[in-house]
């Protein structure tokens, strides 16, 4: 009785009658006494089975409450799923934190099995990228601007002058291209494209572009963004369009309030 009565700042007394009360109002007798105190009766027990699950509940959820209120500042988690969407979430990022300035940013690029796997397990609160269409059952997904992720070629100015390569092409020699591994696969393979050189970042394929060893495949938002873009050709490619762009996000999972407020940005809240 007085470690219930020290828990809830109360007195001995106070807890002994809050007992008596509801023990009158069910109708049962809650504890029997004894020279060495008090014992609950079988009543007692099976009460205390039936309510211990929902009380849990409860402290859980005013944990979470409180954990909320105390991260209002937040860490908003972000992976992103190639460096194109990293540059996109970059820029929205940037315009965030001069409206909000405690906001905190952890900003990764994972493969996109890890970056999934991370915010099913609740490691990062948004997943950005192009992401397979049947992630769409499973996630909250949020179709974001398709612009950043349009394909195009580009290619150096002597690159396209030696094999007078004009602006807009239905197709150019394959044999000489570079192709970004991390390009969506649905072009290269329905276009049955043998190029001679894969690299793993557009980084690598923008160095071999500027050095005339080919035209490279990639997204437009990437290639519009470069320093060295004036010494860059972009073609238009007749039959490519674009691949789908999403944010993800585990819409069961409490955010934090910055987390919460970004997602606003996109549409979401």
């Amino acid at each position: 009785m007085q470690q219930a009565a020290d828990i809830l700042g109360v007195t001995k007394s106070a807890v002994a009658q809050n007992l008596k009360e509801l023990g009158r109002q069910l109708g049962v007798r809650l504890f029997t006494g004894h020279s060495k105190g008090v014992e609950p009766t079988f009543e007692a027990e099976e009460l205390y089975k039936k309510i211990v699950p929902s009380l849990d509940q409860i402290i859980h959820a005013e944990e979470s409450i409180v954990e909320f209120n105390e991260n209002s500042a937040g860490v908003v988690r972000i992976v992103c799923t190639s460096n194109s969407s990293g540059d996109y979430v970059a820029k929205k990022v940037s315009r965030f934190i001069k409206k909000y300035k405690n906001a905190k940013f952890d900003l990764h690029i994972r493969p996109l099995d890890l970056a999934m796997s991370e915010l099913s397990n609740g490691a990062v609160d948004i997943v950005i990228g192009i992401l397979p269409s049947e992630l769409v059952t499973k996630y909250s997904l949020k179709p974001l601007p398709v612009a950043p992720f349009k394909i195009t070629f580009v290619s150096s100015q002597d690159f396209a002058s030696e094999r007078k390569i004009g602006k807009r092409i239905s197709r150019i020699q394959f044999n000489e291209m570079i192709l970004i591994t991390q390009s969506p696969r649905s072009y290269y393979i329905k276009e049955d494209l043998a190029p001679s050189i894969r690299v793993d970042t557009q980084e690598i394929a923008l160095r071999l572009v500027l050095e005339n060893a080919g035209a490279a495949f990639g997204l437009c938002y990437y290639f519009d963004n470069i320093s060295e873009q004036g010494s860059l050709v972009k073609f238009d490619v007749e039959g490519l369009e674009h691949d789908d762009a999403h944010l993800a996000y585990a819409s069961s999972r409490l955010l934090s309030k910055m987390a919460a407020e970004f997602l606003v940005g996109f549409g979401i809240g």
